[in-house]
């Protein structure tokens, strides 16, 4: 009997033995193999981020779409009768403006502030609309002339303030010429004459050519007063009133 009871007990272990061996060496290398074969591999979802506009890209060119409507004339700018600064920093633009406007002949000549100016009167004394441009020193592209812009509208604004009473400066910021990226700021005051107060509304636009390279951008210069029917107030300026076509029209090179 102990012999049985022995022999039993021996061929207990050596079973476990071998199912164990046989479980580890055999069964759980397939069940885990199984197992991952199971399990799907988790997928990242990609996140695509749309590009923010950057004033390092180049303004486009506006599209040379414009016609000009009935009585109006093109000015073209020249250098044949400049000189000094004007010389120094011109460059070609071009634009359309009422055949009913009168152009600055101070404007455009030996020592002359401006290439042009162009003005809407009911008289000389009564102002309504004028349209000036000028220059301002520049790298030729919005990017680079965007840290300097604060200044030369602080410096713009104090000449302002000094020539008209009650002048206050509305806003300031980025703008667009047409598809030309631009700097701006807006401003009114009074004029005081023989006729009372006239409430002014200004609106002077620094915009460069585009191309970098270029030492000069165009300094535009709107003015408009209560003379005109069509404002009623600084945010009217290049909306309503006839100089809309003017700077519609607006194109740098030559046409």
């Amino acid at each position: 009997m102990p012999w049985i009871i022995a022999g039993v007990l021996l061929f207990l272990l050596l079973g476990g033995g071998v199912l164990a061996g046989a479980f580890f060496f055999l069964i759980k290398p397939r069940l885990d193999e199984a197992a991952e074969r199971r399990t799907e591999p988790v997928v990242q979802p990609t996140i695509e981020v749309a590009p923010s506009p950057s004033v390092e890209q180049p303004s486009p060119t506006p599209e040379d779409t414009f016609v000009p409507p009935p009585d109006t004339v093109q000015f073209q700018n020249s250098a044949s009768n400049l000189d000094g600064k004007l010389a120094e920093h011109y460059f070609d633009f071009s634009f359309y403006y009422p055949k009913s406007w009168q152009r600055d002949p101070n404007a455009g000549v030996p020592g002359a502030r401006n290439f042009v100016k162009v003005e809407r009167r009911l008289s000389p004394d009564s102002p309504q609309e004028d349209f000036a441009v000028g220059w301002y020193t520049s790298t030729g592209t919005f990017a680079g002339d965007l840290s300097n812009f604060p200044q030369r509208v602080q410096e713009v604004s104090a000449a302002l303030a000094k020539a008209y009473p009650e002048y206050r400066k509305v806003s300031e910021g980025p703008t667009r010429v047409n598809s030309m990226d631009a700097y701006e700021f807006r401003w009114e005051g009074l004029s005081q004459g023989d006729n009372g107060d006239i409430k002014l509304w200004g609106r002077v636009v620094f915009l460069p050519t585009g191309k970098e390279g270029d030492t000069a951008g165009a300094t535009i210069v709107m003015l408009s007063t209560s003379l005109a029917p069509e404002l009623a107030s600084v945010e009217d300026i290049g909306q309503k009133g006839e100089a809309t076509v003017i700077l519609d029209s607006f194109r740098f090179g030559k046409k």
